[in-house]
């Protein structure tokens, strides 16, 4: 995990080496154990690296990274199956110096092109120059854990892992109205129909799943998407059994490490299970879990925390962040989200990810993306009956009935929420629906009102969310390359590359993707139960009253 930068410029720049140490130095907290700059021989090309060590901590592994004497890179991520891919590669004939997944990032592109990208397990987003062909070849993961941003115009080409590190280039810092009010408006932080799109004028993101062909004679770019997630159903024998293997795999794959890895613990199904699958794999080594508690708060975790930690005999360690502590520190945890947040969850992550650095982990391992996959939100409850009630009167008045109690139960506790959310439409039509204000416990700005001029000229461009879908997996599908998980990905990346610490998430392995969008929704939502196959496959490895709980959230506590 690192931070990567770069300039592309049609006229040589004389201060190029030190315009590339300004755009790393803003983003020296995403690789504190080092950095590099490097420029072509006509100073219209240049790389910047600031490395966190994980992989090969010697000099040997520091960045940008030749190869064959054509190759440059700047690489920000983990390729997991990389010792695999290396072993392919020796028996092509590559030789390798380092030890590190970057080298072989290298020799993948050498030997394939980009379609080495189908190889690769991991997250990552990084940026090779290609000197014989004159090519930029930039990528990201499939489901944009690595964030990579850019702005391109005739004259220069800049792109950095944050958006900060194009401003420290002098690139000039405008707001998005569209993107402004279609947050004020409806809540968004992403723009589906455009998923590049990001609160700048003129600054993009290179969606997850693409890679970007940037020719630099002609000054043409092409971005190509090179994986989808398919909602066509097949017919899969033992599926449990399937996502046992593929998760277990996974959780290997993920602790492939030269330092320490721990482990991210809310005291939720997902992340209890990661730690679990650690510990099975991991035998007596010690492991460290992080957590954020909140004494005396009615859904505060401490309880199922407890239980995991001394099910799998962990060391536990545990935070209690406050509303003081954000008034604090909210200048500088909102310096590194640069982009809006609308609850707690990212300060209460930027804790725990501090605690972990603190306790000298730089690797965690974490659950999210599990909700968006599995269906664990109640909301998905409306979308998956929906689709029963058009294919099978059955079984949707049998799961109807369970709903019904559940809701009025209080366990889902979101049902009124959601219910209104999917009638906006109805109810105002092309009026102004909602004017948010942020929280006040996140209190980025002073409560605002879109004015009439903002309204007039900026309403014939929004996007409305697309709140009826087909069936459960087109929804997830959606949710999870358009919605909320790309938010929630932000929000671990940046919260926890402030204190230079490195997520890894299981549950995103493209293996384990492929195989739950293959299940009809049944295996996701059953009997009342949200996670249907995740807790089939697994409760007997967690506590009961962790596997089988309803009352789990999306937040982890409250500010106080």
């Amino acid at each position: 995990m690192c931070g990567i930068a770069g300039i592309i410029s049609n006229k040589p720049l004389d201060n190029m080496l030190s315009l590339l140490k300004k755009m790393s130095d803003a983003i020296a907290h995403r690789g504190p154990d080092g950095e590099g700059q490097w420029s072509n021989g006509t100073n219209t090309l240049g790389l910047a690296h600031r490395r966190l060590s994980i992989i090969d901590m010697s000099e040997n592994g520091a960045q940008p990274m030749r190869y064959q004497n054509r190759y440059s890179i700047s690489y920000n991520g983990e390729i997991y199956n990389y010792k695999e891919l290396r072993a392919e590669l020796e028996k092509k004939g590559h030789q390798f110096v380092s030890s590190t997944d970057t080298e072989v990032l290298l020799g993948l592109y050498a030997e394939y092109g980009h379609a080495c990208l189908t190889k690769l397990d991991g997250m990552f987003a990084f940026a090779i120059y290609d000197e014989k062909e004159q090519t930029l070849f930039c990528a990201r993961d499939r489901f944009g854990e690595k964030p990579f941003f850019y702005k391109h115009d005739k004259q220069s080409f800049y792109f950095g892992s944050e958006m900060k590190a194009l401003w420290a280039a002098g690139i000039h810092k405008e707001e998005n109205p569209t993107m402004q009010y279609n947050y004020l408006a409806y809540g968004f932080l992403k723009n589906p129909k455009n998923i590049g799109a990001t609160f700048y004028r003129n600054i993009y993101e290179l969606p997850p799943a693409h890679f970007m062909m940037y020719d630099i004679a002609s000054d043409t770019m092409k971005l190509t998407e090179y994986y989808q997630i398919h909602t066509q159903e097949k017919k899969i024998e033992n599926p449990s059994e399937q996502l046992r293997i593929l998760l277990n795999e996974s959780v290997a794959h993920r602790l492939r490490s030269d330092v320490a890895v721990g482990c991210s613990l809310s005291g939720g199904l997902d992340s209890s299970l990661i730690a679990t699958l650690i510990k099975e794999t991991i035998g007596e080594a010690e492991l460290k879990t992080f957590s954020a508690v909140f004494p005396g708060y009615q859904k505060d975790e401490s309880a199922f925390i407890t239980a995991t930690a001394k099910k799998i005999n962990c060391n536990s360690f545990v935070v209690t962040p406050s509303l003081a502590d954000y008034e604090s520190e909210k200048e500088r945890f909102l310096w590194h989200q640069e982009e809006p947040v609308v609850d707690e969850s990212p300060f209460i992550l930027y804790k725990v990810y501090e605690l972990a650095r603190k306790n000298n982990s730089k690797v965690l391992l974490d659950g999210q993306g599990a909700d968006e996959i599995f269906a664990g939100y109640h909301a998905y409850y409306f979308t998956y009956l929906r689709e029963l009630r058009k294919q099978n009167r059955e079984l949707y008045t049998r799961e109807n009935k369970l709903f019904k109690k559940l809701a009025k139960s209080g366990v889902v506790n979101d049902y009124r929420f959601f219910r209104r959310q999917n009638n906006l439409s109805k109810l105002f039509g092309n009026k102004l629906s909602d004017i948010r204000t942020w929280k006040q416990k996140i209190d980025q700005l002073r409560s605002q009102k879109v004015n009439a001029s903002l309204f007039k000229t900026e309403h014939k461009n929004s996007f409305k969310r697309p709140y009826h879908f087909n069936n459960l997996n087109e929804r997830l599908q959606h949710d999870a390359t358009k919605g909320k998980l790309q938010t929630l990905l932000r929000y671990a990346d940046r919260s926890a590359m402030a204190h230079g610490v490195e997520i890894r998430l299981p549950y995103l392995s493209h293996k384990v993707v492929d195989l739950l969008f293959s299940l009809p929704a049944e295996y996701k939502i059953k009997e009342g139960w949200t996670k249907w196959i995740l807790r089939d496959a697994f409760s007997e490895k967690l506590p009961q009253e962790v596997a089988w709980r309803r009352d789990k959230v999306g937040a982890e506590g409250e500010l106080k």
